[in-house]
Parts: C-alpha cells; structure tokens; sequence
C-alpha cells in the first residue's frame, strides 16, 4: 500500500533525523509506534533484521547512499502495520 509506505518512509526519515545511535533509534521507534521503549530481545532482533535487509540490499544492487533510508522504512513498515500498533489491548 503507497500509503504505508509514505508513512514509513517519513517515519524512517525521523528517526534517522532525531538520533544517530541505532540503539537508540530503535527504542524511539518503539515509543513512537508503540508507545513504549523496546525490551532487550526486541532491541536484538531489529538490529539483526537491519543488518540482513541492509546485506539483501546490497545483494539487489541498491546504491550505498539509499541503504539507510530504505533499511529503516523496512523496520518502519513491520512496526506500523503489526498487531501491537494496530490494536489497544
């Protein structure tokens, strides 16, 4: 959808704006989206899936200056159409 896709990208260029820790970007991501920082295996796993999709870019031929912004509204699109945001408890 173009839509979340806009979304994510701005969200992407946000947290890429606001920090230059990914740490530190992934926990405001989580306050942001889900209105809580991020647990300790959570903070693991994003980072391992930044460093994969990141490699499958490069693998795809994507130039380096795109690898950032584009890696980060991957994450950004997970985190925006997953139940936890789309759902109050």
């Amino acid at each position: 959808n173009s839509f979340v896709h806009d979304q994510a990208k701005g969200f992407a260029e946000r947290l890429l704006q606001d920090s230059s820790s990914v740490e530190e970007r992934i926990i405001d991501a989580h306050r942001r989206a889900w209105g809580r920082g991020a647990t300790p295996m959570e903070l693991e796993r994003a980072k391992a899936y930044l460093d994969t999709y990141r490699q499958q870019l490069q693998r795809d031929a994507v130039p380096d200056e795109e690898l950032e912004i584009e890696s980060w509204s991957s994450l950004s699109r997970l985190m925006l159409t997953a139940n936890e945001f789309l759902y109050v408890e």
